[in-house]
């Protein structure tokens, strides 16, 4: 059983080889074993407090969606990129909230500072900019918990 931790979320991929350890027996695909084998999957999460794919879509062809098909994987939104290079300039100890506004610009964001103060970042390829701000980024987020 391998887990995957790495996405935002969490799922196991089951392995199993065909063969015993003793290369005594085969495993043989019967007529509906993968179902079964889904259906035992299913009752480990549900035993545990784990979601459960309902009604897993096919391809055309028949067979299964990779799961990240199903869920629709999208690369991070705008709003999630600026999260992620806040907090990895943060990771870099800055000194001053300048000296954090210039590791953001070094990480690729072009910074516009707009009347009364109100800082935005704009990634590459980003049409508008996300605004420094907790109700837009979320809680801690906000210039003055940054400067804390």
């Amino acid at each position: 059983v391998c887990t995957h931790t790495d996405k935002a979320h969490i799922h196991n991929h089951i392995y199993f080889n065909a063969t015993a350890f003793d290369r005594s027996r085969k495993f043989h695909n019967f007529i509906g074993s993968s179902f079964a084998l889904r259906r035992l999957s299913d009752r480990v999460c549900i035993e545990h407090e784990l979601s459960v794919i309902q009604n897993p879509r096919q391809h055309s062809k028949g067979c299964f969606l990779h799961y990240g098909q199903w869920i629709g994987e999208k690369p991070p939104s705008a709003k999630q990129r600026v999260r992620l290079a806040i907090l990895a300039a943060l990771a870099k100890k800055p000194t001053d909230f300048a000296d954090f506004l210039r590791l953001m610009e070094e990480s690729g964001f072009a910074v516009k500072q707009g009347r009364g103060g109100v800082i935005s970042f704009l990634a590459p390829g980003q049409e508008k900019p996300t605004r420094l701000r907790a109700s837009t980024l979320g809680a801690g987020f906000d210039p003055e918990d940054i400067k804390a």
